[in-house]
């Protein structure tokens, strides 16, 4: 029995010393329409995006403290360049040094336009790795513990 209750001690105390990899996952792509809001007297409005279903592919991953629209993005704090699967990586490494009492936030932005997804990832990471090809530019993964 003694030896039943110290593994249960133990296997409790190991398992909150691992920190865990808590994996995000950008949508790839997204559908933006566009639209004029006022058209001046005398023109008219000719939107050349013939394919209304065109699709804005993710381009970009990053992380602000707070929300977004306070605009306190964060740099990488370092870039480590490796390979994998024999593909050339860059993996980015964000600090999740925030302050703000809105926690931190993922922010998914994607080609030719401006419109982003935004997540909140909370307060209690330390470190976030974004892995993007240096070949493709492709976001590979994103990891925070």
């Amino acid at each position: 029995m003694r030896s039943f209750i110290v593994f249960v001690l133990l296997s409790l105390f190991s398992f909150g010393c691992v920190a865990e990899d808590i994996r995000y996952v950008c949508p790839p792509h997204i559908a933006v329409s566009e639209a004029i809001k006022s058209r001046p007297s005398e023109w008219q409005v000719f939107n050349q995006d013939i394919d209304n279903n065109a699709k804005h592919y993710l381009e970009y991953v990053s992380f602000s403290d707070g929300h977004p629209q306070d605009l306190a993005y964060l740099r990488p704090s370092s870039e480590i360049k490796h390979k994998s699967n024999n593909e050339a990586l860059t993996t980015s490494l964000f600090e999740m040094t925030g302050v703000s009492p809105d926690g931190m936030y993922l922010i998914c932005g994607y080609a030719q336009t401006t419109v982003t997804l935004i997540k909140s990832v909370g307060s209690a990471y330390k470190v976030c790795k974004v892995a993007s090809s240096d070949v493709t530019h492709v976001i590979k993964s994103i990891k925070c513990n």
